[in-house]
């Protein structure tokens, strides 16, 4: 189980943070068209299907062809999604070598 940023609204009595029982967190980018697009992050649990989209290198693709309407990024350390939009995107460049954390 790990710590994960969050900032969804039940997160705030927990100080912005939240435990993952799949130990993965997420960010997610809203406006993929948009440079400056707002990013919402949390914990990934058992009761969402993002851990299947974390897993999935087959939509990993999707996302970096820009055909996916939203991009998922998946980390698996403490605190791995307190970063902004412009490290997201870094990283995502990272992960087409075969480097970095899931995206997609």
């Amino acid at each position: 189980e790990i710590r994960c940023y969050c900032d969804a609204p039940h997160c705030v009595a927990t100080g912005y943070m939240c435990k993952s029982e799949l130990n993965a967190c997420f960010t997610k980018v809203l406006d993929q068209l948009n440079a400056n697009s707002p990013l919402t992050h949390g914990c990934l649990n058992p009761i969402s299907n993002a851990a299947d989209i974390c897993s999935s290198s087959s939509r990993g693709a999707d996302v970096l062809s820009g055909t996916s309407a939203t991009m998922l990024g998946c980390c698996h350390d403490d605190m791995c999604n307190y970063r902004g939009l412009h490290d997201l995107l870094r990283l995502i460049s990272g992960s087409q070598s075969g480097q970095g954390d899931s995206f997609v």
